[in-house]
């Protein structure tokens, strides 16, 4: 019994995510049912709301003070988070009728919705849209990581969660603070093809460069997923060579060479600047 608990202690007291793609449910199982029920010959213990909800116990937590049912633990997680990542969708079910907050973050910044789009649980991230006022927040939130619930999903190659938030208005551009990737980048880093379609389906911007120069183009190269590197090379040429990362800033010095071009007559600089009204009327394009 002592050193299940000194297991235990040592996952629940850990710097990084308390939950993460390391300790699934399968690990709640090896660890810690064991101990909650009393199998390893000792009395049963009540569980706590916690515990309870990382087994889908609505039942239990239906009986528990309603103060309890939005409440962080020590790790910084509610029990709607334990909910979501682990896929109990009755306990998610009642613990949004019990307004429940689902902008509550953990100590990493992840929202119940977030954790919902890392496991890929599409039904759930369904029902948080569904039941929430504010659906556009709930997309647009990011973790410390910069990353989104679309960003999870997209780097656990959740195709339908993703393709979920694209079709509900998340950004297919948004980049991530470790590497600067962008969602594309992601997807051609681990040679996720028909994400990496998807994404472009909805516009992601293939001209993108992190701050090493990196694009989704020489990530895919770098890693020789093939199929990628086909597959953005058949798209260089569309919209997506104007980089909306780059925003108005870009369009305004695209601007501003065109005001040049056409205030002189110097052949010269019609000669150096000869590639920008090809750029501005791509842009004119993008636009309509």
């Amino acid at each position: 019994l002592d050193s299940l608990l000194q297991e235990i202690f040592q996952i629940f007291t850990m710097e990084d995510d308390p939950l993460s793609t390391s300790l699934c449910e399968a690990e709640f199982e090896r660890i810690g049912l064991r101990f909650w029920t009393g199998e390893d010959g000792g009395e049963p213990i009540p569980l706590d709301i916690h515990t309870a909800a990382s087994v889908g116990d609505t039942q239990y937590i239906s009986t528990l003070p309603v103060h309890q049912y939005d409440l962080y633990n020590s790790s910084k997680w509610t029990p709607l988070m334990y909910s979501c990542y682990l896929g109990h969708r009755e306990l998610l079910h009642f613990l949004l009728k019990q307004n429940c907050d689902i902008g509550k973050c953990n100590a990493e910044g992840r929202t119940p919705f977030m954790l919902a789009g890392m496991c890929g649980n599409l039904e759930m991230v369904q029902d948080i849209l569904k039941h929430s006022k504010k659906g556009k927040e709930v997309l647009e939130l990011v973790d410390k990581r910069n990353f989104s619930a679309l960003s999870h999903a997209v780097n656990g190659g959740h195709l339908e969660v993703a393709e979920c938030l694209l079709k509900f208005g998340a950004s297919p551009n948004l980049t991530e603070h470790e590497k600067g990737f962008s969602l594309l980048m992601m997807a051609a880093s681990s040679g996720n093809h028909d994400t990496a379609q998807l994404l472009l389906s909805f516009n992601a911007d293939l001209s993108y460069e992190n701050a090493v120069g990196s694009t989704a183009l020489s990530v895919a190269q770098d890693h020789g997923h093939d199929r990628i590197v086909k597959l953005l090379r058949k798209h260089q040429f569309t919209k997506s060579n104007l980089s909306v990362l780059a925003g108005p800033a870009k369009a305004e010095l695209l601007m501003q060479q065109q005001r040049l071009l056409s205030s002189t007559a110097s052949n010269a600089i019609f000669s150096k600047m000869a590639g920008v009204s090809q750029l501005l009327r791509e842009q004119r394009d993008i636009e309509q």
